[in-house]
């Protein structure tokens, strides 16, 4: 349902759909599961379509903390996170400096 709304540009409630699924997903996978960092990294995508780039980073940050955890340092998922992060990271820090 969230991707569908993010698909849609829906970018204001699909928030909300991250919320419940990853609410799902931490009640029935193991806390580390690769699953629930690809959901932290789809919120802190829509949460940057919506400009909110502080929560956005919050999220992505998590997305990488469980990559790390799980996967090979080399592993597709875990690089495309890392770089995700450094961008949002660069526009916060921006925002800040101005």
């Amino acid at each position: 349902m969230s991707v569908s709304h993010q698909s849609m540009k829906e970018y204001s409630t699909a928030p909300d759909y991250y919320k419940k699924a990853l609410a799902i997903q931490n009640k029935s996978l193991p806390s580390t599961h690769p699953n629930i960092a690809t959901t932290y990294n789809s919120m802190a995508t829509v949460l940057v379509n919506l400009e909110d780039y502080e929560n956005a980073l919050k999220y992505e940050q998590r997305a990488v903390d469980i990559a790390n955890q799980t996967v090979a340092p080399n592993h597709p998922h875990l690089v495309t996170f890392n770089d995700y992060y450094e961008r949002i990271n660069i526009k916060v820090q921006s925002m800040k400096n101005k």
